[in-house]
């Protein structure tokens, strides 16, 4: 019974071993990992993510070019498909192909988003590795 019982430890070893080298290299692998930040124009600005661009009447915003990832949630882009928003008004800042995602409105508020769905992963992220949702100030 023994040497059964410790074959089978140390095959119980061998695979969580296994199982952690996987989960690291996956880890380490940054292909998959994608950025996201909602948000209103002024939360957005305060964090350095987007800024106004354009003449004294119509400005648009855009996205800074030194985005900081400490003020954004990571996501594992072929996992995460769907991104809740709750904002009325919302848009994408960032720019991502027509047709790769919508967005879902609120039934009684046709100004409230309430999610963004994402319906072609790799052509979403084909441009950009950051998803930046804002609404206008």
């Amino acid at each position: 019974g023994n040497v059964s019982e410790l074959t089978q430890s140390n095959q119980e070893k061998d695979a969580t071993i296994a199982q952690q080298q996987e989960e690291m290299a996956y880890l380490a692998d940054q292909s998959h990992r994608a950025y996201y930040v909602v948000g209103n124009y002024d939360e957005l600005k305060a964090k350095g993510i987007v800024s106004k661009d354009g003449g004294l009447i119509f400005k648009t915003q855009k996205a800074t070019t030194s985005l900081n990832v400490k003020n954004f949630n990571l996501i594992d882009k072929n996992k995460v498909t769907t991104i809740d928003v709750n904002l009325r008004k919302a848009r994408l800042i960032s720019k991502h192909p027509e047709g790769s995602y919508e967005f879902v409105y609120d039934e009684t508020d046709s100004k409230l988003a309430k999610q963004l769905i994402i319906k072609d992963v790799t052509a979403f992220w084909s441009n950009t590795d950051f998803l930046i949702v804002s609404t206008k100030r």
